[in-house]
């Protein structure tokens, strides 16, 4: 029931919104336009943590070299390529007898998103995955500029459709606002079972109104 209301209060919002634009001879539209792009390198970030002995629940301390040991160890039965791993490491002074060095960081080249899958599942006291790196094609100035134009353009379609539908036409650019945030430069921190992704360039348009 909430979803429902909701969605009644933002399309309600929307529409007040475009009502408002109206009224000052503008619209305000979001272009977008979505690039396919191929996987040029791929690694994972690793975050290893030591284990705190806990008496109640019965678990030993275990320090981060041993941690990384039994990693290591279950990434070479997996075939994986070990001798590329970097790291990093995050301090914090404890009180007591147990390792100083609190969490290491280390970083694995991987040859596919099938590697991955495999890392996501493995299984060790005080490992987790951190996130997927994916290095995409570079991005040319030629290419930024078709994906400027083809938002451009998909701002205008949904543009003119409003004003054809309120007897209006539209006019001039007013601004533009580029929304992608570096979408382009930068892949999600997920993967799939895809040898490339979808990624949005997102541009925010203000067209004048003509009657």
């Amino acid at each position: 029931m909430n979803l429902i209301l909701k969605t009644f209060i933002f399309l309600l919002f929307t529409q007040t919104l475009i009502a408002q634009d109206f009224k000052q001879n503008i619209i305000r539209i979001v272009g977008n336009c979505t690039e396919t792009f191929q996987y040029t390198d791929l690694s994972v970030k690793i975050k290893i943590t030591g284990v705190q002995p806990d008496q109640y629940r019965q678990i030993r301390y275990k320090c981060i070299e041993q941690i990384k040991a039994e990693l290591v160890e279950k990434l070479k039965q997996s075939n994986f390529n070990t001798n590329d791993i970097r790291s990093d490491f995050d301090y914090k002074n404890y009180r007591g007898n147990y390792d100083k060095t609190i969490t290491e960081h280390i970083t694995l080249r991987l040859k596919n998103l099938a590697e991955a899958e495999k890392i996501y599942k493995l299984s060790v006291d005080g490992v987790s995955v951190e996130k997927l790196i994916l290095i995409l094609i570079k991005s040319h100035k030629r290419q930024k500029i078709k994906w400027y134009q083809c938002a451009v353009e998909d701002a205008k379609r949904k543009a003119e459709a409003l004003a054809k539908q309120n007897n209006k036409k539209i006019g001039r650019i007013i601004s533009l606002e580029d929304r992608s945030g570096g979408c382009c430069r930068k892949a999600p921190e997920s993967y799939d079972s895809k040898s490339s992704i979808d990624l949005k360039y997102s541009i925010n348009v203000i067209f004048e109104l003509l009657d």
